[in-house]
């Protein structure tokens, strides 16, 4: 398995969504994080919020600011 350099684009927004948000666990799993870049903002939102174990749709105010937060990183970092 590729280990994930600490300095990725990946690596910083998990960062930065667990210290401003408190989402954490994804960190965890950063590499699979790193795949999941490649399918856009909603389905990495979405995997933050199960790698918490919550429901991406029963957590509607939660899932828009991590979106939000997730989509403000890609535009940055040119990901969209």
């Amino acid at each position: 398995m590729r280990r994930v350099h600490q300095q990725s684009k990946c690596y910083i927004l998990l960062v930065e969504l667990c210290v401003d948000l408190g989402l954490c666990l994804a960190i965890r799993d950063a590499a699979r994080f790193e795949a999941l870049m490649a399918q856009g903002v909603d389905a990495f939102t979405d995997a933050v919020l199960v790698a918490e174990g919550m429901l991406p749709d029963a957590e509607s105010k939660l899932r828009k600011a991590v979106r939000k937060r997730v989509a403000a990183f890609f535009d940055r970092s040119s990901l969209r």
